[in-house]
């Protein structure tokens, strides 16, 4: 009696332990470890299928299982930014006057022809140049300072961006510009004063479209800029170089008309060169100098 109770204990006690055995093996041998996936380890259940992989995944700290939707394909394309391209050319006249500090003033008729190029993205970052060239004529009709001959030029180098609002449209331009003149002055046996200048400058051009459709559009604007530039003067006269600075202010109001591509404007424009007087180089110093340019300005553009 006693050793069939013992027997059966004995059996039920190996019965009981055989499942538990049984789970241990299948958890310790059927299903390998995972490796720490974040510190580059090969996965080492190459041969598990990937579904059944990513749900043994589920709530282990050690694996992360990237969401298919948010894994980028290497090969996918990237989304195309549009570019464009816009090319002016300009032609004002108008009068050129010139006012020196000890010399006095002399005032001409005047042309200028400009050049304006610019490239942006869509969301109007970019950058262009505008290039200025003033043409006086050799009636300069108050001959206090007795100008021969001048010449004038302005090259503006600009990155460019947009503060714009639904009809308004601002755009700001930033960037160095170089300034170069030269004047011969009968006062001093047509001997010539040149001056170059170096600078920044700053510039907005706010716009208002009042009529558009499809293909046209009209629009009012104006154009307001202001630079401070370092100058160095090459005199003949005493042969002599010396330094200086000055400033650059420009004023434009005018009217825009769109067809397509193609754009006209007229416009009111105003452009004042200053440059102080010299530092003293053996007792001598070159005087204030003055220049403004006004007159009307008409301009043809394409946009690419």
């Amino acid at each position: 009696m006693y050793s069939r109770t013992a027997t059966t204990a004995l059996v039920a006690s190996f019965m009981l332990a055989l499942p538990s055995c049984t789970m241990t093996t299948v958890m310790q041998g059927s299903i390998p470890q995972f490796e720490d996936m974040s510190l580059g380890v090969e996965d080492p259940t190459p041969n598990t299928p990937a579904h059944y992989r990513d749900q043994l995944a589920v709530g282990d700290p050690r694996v992360r299982i990237e969401p298919q939707s948010r894994r980028r394909r290497v090969d996918a394309p990237r989304p195309e930014r549009r570019f464009s391209a816009f090319g002016m050319l300009s032609v004002a006249g108008g009068d050129y006057e010139f006012r020196e500090t000890e010399l006095g003033k002399d005032e001409s008729t005047a042309n200028m022809v400009r050049l304006r190029a610019a490239g942006a993205d869509e969301d109007g970052l970019g950058g262009g140049i505008d290039v200025k060239i003033f043409v006086t004529g050799n009636d300069f009709y108050d001959s206090t300072a007795s100008v021969v001959d001048l010449n004038h030029s302005d090259f503006f180098v600009y990155l460019l961006t947009h503060a714009s609002s639904g009809d308004v449209r601002i755009p700001v331009r930033i960037g160095p510009y170089l300034s170069s003149m030269g004047a011969e002055f009968e006062a001093l046996g047509a001997a010539e004063t040149e001056y170059s200048s170096a600078g920044i400058r700053a510039e907005i051009e706010p716009e208002v479209v009042v009529i558009e459709d499809d293909e046209f559009e009209a629009s009012i604007f104006s154009r307001l800029s202001a630079g401070i530039h370092l100058t160095t003067i090459d005199d003949e006269f005493t042969d002599e170089e010396f330094e200086s600075e000055g400033h650059t202010l420009g004023f434009e109001a005018g009217i825009r008309l769109v067809l397509d591509s193609v754009s006209v404007s007229a416009s009111y424009i105003f452009h004042e060169t200053t440059i102080r007087q010299s530092n003293t180089e053996f007792g001598i110093v070159i005087p204030r100098l003055e220049t403004e340019f006004t007159g009307v300005q008409v301009s043809l553009g394409v946009k690419f």
